[in-house]
């Protein structure tokens, strides 16, 4: 791929994300109980997106399609929550090879901007966050439950994503994660 056609999709990609920042400016100037709704909508459909192939899948493969090196330069001129939304995006190992490749500045930098935004985003749910990016530690309001996969039974790595299961008190890897997110446990 060209340096061309990388800047050209990283820029695709930024521009989504922007949209996305608008749209979330609106709902901080919602009520909480609108926020609540939004989300709690947005959950569901976004599940029902992921697993069906629809158009929201299509920033992830571009995410994937771009080599390491070159996210990486990237990620570390973009906006910090720009950057956020891509490493929340990306697969785990994807995640964790980019980190460790950024200075250190940087890598803690981006760690610290995830960690706030899911603080933020904690407020905003007051509830269990569909996908939570483990950054130093397992999060604090998440059952005991959650702390290891409802799948496999395995715990989650630093930097691991934790996908909720449909119930709300388990979770999932992203590789392990049942077609439609319900919870094998609570059926």
């Amino acid at each position: 791929m060209t340096s061309e056609k990388i800047t050209d999709v990283v820029r695709s990609l930024v521009s989504i994300l922007e949209d996305q920042r608008k749209i979330l400016k609106k709902i901080r100037l919602m009520s909480a109980q609108e926020r609540r709704e939004i989300f709690e909508a947005m959950s569901q459909t976004s599940r029902f997106l992921l697993t069906s192939g629809d158009q929201i899948e299509i920033p992830v493969k571009i995410l994937q399609s771009i080599s390491s090196s070159d996210l990486k330069f990237y990620l570390e001129q973009v906006p910090r929550d720009v950057q956020t939304g891509i490493l929340r995006a990306l697969d785990d190992e994807t995640r964790v090879i980019i980190l460790d490749s950024m200075g250190y500045a940087n890598r803690k930098r981006a760690r610290n901007t995830i960690k706030d935004y899911q603080e933020w985003e904690m407020v905003i749910w007051s509830k269990v966050s569909p996908v939570w990016v483990v950054i130093d530690k397992f999060p604090d309001h998440y059952l005991k439950n959650m702390r290891k996969c409802v799948e496999c039974g395995d715990d989650y790595a630093i930097l691991a994503a934790i996908i909720a299961a449909d119930c709300g008190k388990h979770g999932f890897h992203k590789d392990c994660e049942t077609w439609d997110g319900s919870c094998p446990e609570c059926l």
